[in-house]
């Protein structure tokens, strides 16, 4: 029965080799997760030695990070298209694909960055997260929103790695991004000293910026400077014929609208 199971492991074809070692990592990597995060918690009281601030922190980064549930299938496009791409060792379309997507989302990140943080102004955060001023001031709710809402909007830019590391079969990478975000955040807490609930909750904000970001940023050079060197996003590769293929949904969204408004102003004229 053993020698039956060894020969049915070590004969699996190129496919299945790569499915076994990305669950391996999953598993692995999931359970250092389950480690860090039993020494997570008691930092972060640690850290706010006020509840009603650190009730507050987890609020504003659970709230603001639906918003990357809303990524209107961005990085499953460039998925889909880039695996095909590499597939046919067509480095030129894949760079193309790699190339527009980063393009775009960079404008729709920086566009979106710039009108909802001056619009946060007019919003009272304090009321929104039901906390008084005399544990949070306003300055602070306002910049602490800003930094993580900033933040969250340029994920989806920095986490079109991601869907290159799954085009590549390199799942058990982005299960250690993962992780390595949990690392770096308990470091920060159990590091960084404690001030006042206004300095706790913006450092707090920034450290996790920080934390998320760093890990993708520094898996985006090494891949485009390694294994991908060829397919390096490139402004001029940038087509945008390639760009609504990525972003198909977001295009047909948009699309939609404006023939639909076409179809009303036209009927308008002819009343």
């Amino acid at each position: 029965m053993i020698d039956k199971i060894k020969s049915k492991l070590f004969t699996q074809n190129e496919n299945n080799k790569i499915v076994i070692k990305n669950m391996t990592g999953a598993f692995i990597v999931k359970g250092m997760a389950l480690v860090i995060s039993l020494f997570t918690m008691p930092a972060y009281i640690k850290y706010f030695d006020n509840q009603a601030a650190l009730g507050l922190w987890f609020t504003i980064n659970s709230v603001l990070s639906w918003i990357l549930n809303f990524d209107l299938g961005i990085g499953h496009g460039l998925r889909n298209h880039l695996s095909h791409a590499l597939s046919q060792k067509n480095y030129k379309d894949a760079k193309k694909y790699v190339s527009s997507a980063y393009l775009a989302t960079s404008v729709l990140a920086i566009t979106c960055s710039v009108i909802f943080a001056f619009a946060f102004r007019y919003i009272n955060w304090n009321r929104v997260f039901n906390i008084t001023t005399d544990v949070i001031s306003s300055k602070a709710m306002l910049a602490s929103v800003i930094i993580v809402f900033v933040g969250i909007i340029m994920q989806f830019v920095f986490k079109l790695i991601n869907s290159v590391l799954y085009a590549m079969q390199k799942s058990t990478v982005n299960n250690f991004l993962v992780l390595a975000v949990s690392v770096l955040g308990l470091v920060y807490v159990l590091v960084a000293p404690s001030g006042t609930n206004d300095r706790n909750l913006i450092m707090m904000a920034v450290a996790h910026v920080f934390a998320v970001i760093l890990p993708l940023l520094i898996t985006s050079i090494i891949v485009f400077s390694g294994k991908l060197k060829e397919i390096r996003p490139s402004f001029r590769y940038f087509d945008m014929k390639y760009a609504k293929q990525v972003l198909g949904f977001f295009f047909f969204f948009f699309e939609y609208k404006r023939i639909s408004y076409n179809r009303v102003y036209k009927n308008r004229l002819c009343r």
